[in-house]
């Protein structure tokens, strides 16, 4: 639907983006990590498309993918959400790559309630990861 209007305007960010979404909905995954990519060069991602790049990674098995993905949004308002913290490190375990622990402890202190704390504990538990302290988490 939006592909003409990529092909006629190659510099808009936005359309790039939206076109990644309605890939993404449409099961097309190289397709939407086409747009992603070509859309990072134009700027960087917004939190929505920096998600649905983790996605694609995750469809592909490309954990080093997801935690590029994630961490590229560590200065953006999406690190302020223990979701963020808990998928980094749930990915940073599972490839190997990064300190999982501290990304753990991280999200459960940004957890909202203790329905989510006691989720990502869970979660933590099953990916075998232990949390740091509170004091020693990731900034």
């Amino acid at each position: 639907m939006l592909a003409p209007w990529i092909a006629r305007f190659p510099a808009i960010f936005t359309l790039k983006v939206r076109g990644a979404a309605f890939a993404l909905f449409a099961g097309n995954l190289s397709e939407a990590f086409r747009l992603l990519g070509e859309a990072s060069e134009l700027r960087p991602l917004d939190a929505a498309s920096r998600w649905n790049l983790a996605y694609v990674c995750l469809c592909k098995d490309d954990y080093l993918g997801i935690i590029t993905a994630l961490e590229a949004g560590a200065n953006y308002p999406m690190s302020e959400k223990s979701d963020y913290w808990l998928s980094l490190a749930v990915a940073r375990v599972a490839c190997g790559h990064g300190d999982s622990s501290g990304a753990a402890a991280r999200a459960l202190v940004l957890a909202t309630s203790e329905v989510s704390r006691k989720t990502i504990h869970t979660t933590l538990t099953d990916c075998e990861i232990v949390p740091v302290s509170a004091m020693q988490t990731e900034n």
